[in-house]
C-alpha cells in the first residue's frame, strides 16, 4: 500500500472506482490515504510517518468523497465513517475537478454590470464565459496548483477600487465606500474556496446564532425581524427597552491579518490552509479608478477587500466572538452593523446594564483593532406607554464621549422610530414610490 501511494502522480486524480477499490485495502490495513504518504489509525489513535499530518494534501477528491461517503454506493461506509469523522475535525482545502469549474460561467452571469468590464489583468470576463467548457480543465489545474503550493498569483491580488458614494458631502472622502474590483479569475477562485469554508463553518455551527451577515438562510430581513420581535415583546410586557446602534469606522479595511489567521487556526484550519490564507493577504495592492483615470498602486497591509467573495465571510469570522461580550444584554451582528439592546421594568437598571455591556463590547472591538465611530453611534429608548423621563442618563464611550439619543434610526434599511410606529419608514417608501412612478410617466412611450 505504501509503495502504491508513493508512486502516485500528485497532479492526477484517481477515479472514483479506483478509490472505492482501495477502500477495502485501507480498511484492512487501517490506512488513511494521503498524497504521496500514508497515515495509520489504530483504535482511534492516529499515528504515521513524520509528514503524515499534512491535511491539505489528503488524497480524496470531491467526486471520490461523493462515492466513498454515499451509503447507496459504498458498502464499506460504516467502517469508513470512523476516519471520515476524524477528517471532518480538520478543515482542508479540497482539490476540485473540471466538472465543478465548468459551471463557473453562471457565476459570471450573476456579476453586476460594473464587474463585467475588463479588470487590471485585461482579461475580459466575456471571454471566460464563452470559453468556459474549454478552459475549465487548465483553470482547474491552476486552482489546484494554488492549493498545493499555498500561493496565489500576484496579479490576482491587484484590485481597482471604485469609490461608491454613501451620502453626505460629495467632497468628503469618508462619505465614499471603497469597492474592490478584482480580476475575474480571482473571483471565480474565491467562490470555490468560499463554498468550502462556509460549508465547514456552518456544518460545525461555528457562527453565533446572533450573526446574520453573509450566511445562507440569513439576511437583513431575518436580522431585523429578530431584533424587532425582541423589542416588541419587551414593550408588550410594559418594559423599557434601550438600544445602542454601533457604527465602526472603516471596519472591513481595519481587519488585522495576524488576528484573523489566529481565528482561523482556532477553528481547526490546517497548517496548509493557514499558509494559503496568509499568502492570500500578502503582497496585495490596489489603485483607485474614477472617471476613467487610474491612480498608482498602493500596498495594502490590512483589511479584507470589499467586493471580494471571501472578504465578507472572513469578516464574519473575525467579529463572530464579539457577541460573547454582550453579557446580560442582547446583541445582533450583521457585517459591520451591530445593535446592542436590553430591557426591563426599571429604566435606571436598563441603562446601567446597557452601559456595562457597551463597555465590554468596546473592549472586544478594541482587541480586534476595530475603532468605534462615536459620531455615528446612536442610542434610542423604545417606549410607547410608560412615563418618559425628563432627562435620560447618558451612555458614554470608553473615551468619555456621550452618545446621542435619537428618535429615528435607519437599521439595515428599515427606519425605526422610538414608538415602532413605522411612520417614518412608510413616508420614505411613499416618497421613493412617487419618485419612481413619476419617472415612468415622464418616460412612457408617447
Amino acid at each position: 500500500m505504501e509503495h502504491f501511494l508513493l508512486q502516485l502522480d500528485p497532479n492526477e486524480l484517481l477515479s472514483s472506482a479506483c478509490i472505492i477499490a482501495l477502500a477495502e485495502i485501507v480498511l484492512t490495513h487501517n490506512y488513511l490515504m494521503f498524497l504521496n504518504d500514508f497515515f495509520i489509525q489504530t483504535k482511534g489513535t492516529a499515528m504515521g510517518s513524520p509528514k503524515a499530518p499534512n491535511y491539505a494534501y489528503l488524497y480524496v477528491g470531491y467526486m471520490e468523497k461523493q462515492s466513498i461517503f454515499n451509503p447507496l454506493k459504498n458498502v464499506f461506509l460504516p467502517n469508513i465513517i470512523i476516519w471520515k469523522r476524524y477528517i471532518d475535525d480538520i478543515f482542508v482545502l479540497w482539490r476540485g475537478d473540471a466538472k465543478q469549474l465548468q459551471a463557473f460561467h453562471a457565476f459570471l452571469n450573476s456579476c453586476s454590470e460594473h464587474l463585467r468590464s475588463t479588470m487590471l489583468d485585461n482579461l475580459d470576463p466575456l471571454f471566460l464565459k464563452l470559453s468556459a467548457a474549454i478552459v475549465a480543465t487548465p483553470i482547474t489545474s491552476l486552482f489546484n496548483l494554488s492549493f498545493i503550493s499555498s500561493e496565489i498569483p500576484k496579479d490576482w491580488k491587484a484590485a481597482a477600487v471604485i469609490p461608491l458614494f454613501k451620502g453626505g458631502d460629495t467632497l468628503d472622502p469618508n462619505c465614499y465606500r471603497p469597492i474592490s474590483i478584482l480580476p475575474c479569475l480571482s473571483k471565480v477562485f474565491e467562490s470555490q474556496v468560499n463554498k468550502q469554508v462556509t460549508d465547514h463553518l456552518e456544518s460545525h455551527r461555528t457562527f453565533s446564532a446572533v450573526q446574520s451577515g453573509f450566511r445562507a438562510g440569513h439576511g437583513c430581513t431575518s436580522a431585523t425581524l429578530k431584533v424587532l420581535n425582541d423589542i416588541i415583546t419587551a414593550i408588550d410586557k410594559r418594559q423599557y427597552c434601550a438600544a445602542v446602534f454601533i457604527d465602526l469606522a472603516k471596519a472591513f479595511d481595519s481587519v488585522n491579518h495576524h488576528i484573523l489567521i489566529g481565528r482561523l487556526s482556532s477553528l481547526g484550519f490546517s497548517d496548509d490552509c493557514l499558509a494559503w490564507f496568509t499568502n492570500y493577504f500578502a503582497d496585495r495592492v490596489q489603485c483607485v479608478k474614477s472617471e476613467g483615470m487610474l491612480s498608482g498602486p498602493l500596498a495594502v497591509s490590512m483589511g479584507v477587500p470589499q467586493g471580494s467573495i471571501l472578504g465578507p465571510t472572513l469578516f464574519s469570522v473575525y467579529i463572530n466572538d464579539v457577541a460573547l461580550a454582550a453579557g446580560d444584554s442582547l446583541i445582533h451582528l450583521y457585517a459591520d452593523d451591530t445593535i446592542l439592546y436590553t430591557s426591563g421594568p426599571s429604566l435606571d437598571t436598563v441603562l446601567s446594564n446597557l452601559q456595562t455591556s457597551f463597555n465590554a463590547i468596546q473592549h472586544s472591538f478594541r482587541g480586534l483593532q476595530l475603532l468605534l465611530n462615536a459620531s455615528k453611534t446612536k442610542c434610542m429608548l423604545f417606549n410607547r406607554s410608560l412615563p418618559a423621563p425628563a432627562r435620560l442618563t447618558s451612555i458614554t464611550t470608553l473615551d468619555g464621549s456621550d452618545l446621542e439619543y435619537v428618535d429615528i434610526y435607519k437599521y439595515l434599511g428599515v427606519w425605526l422610530d422610538c414608538k415602532l410606529s413605522f411612520q417614518t419608514h412608510i413616508k420614505h417608501l411613499q416618497s421613493k414610490i412617487k419618485s419612481r412612478i413619476g419617472f415612468l410617466f415622464r418616460n412612457k412611450a408617447s
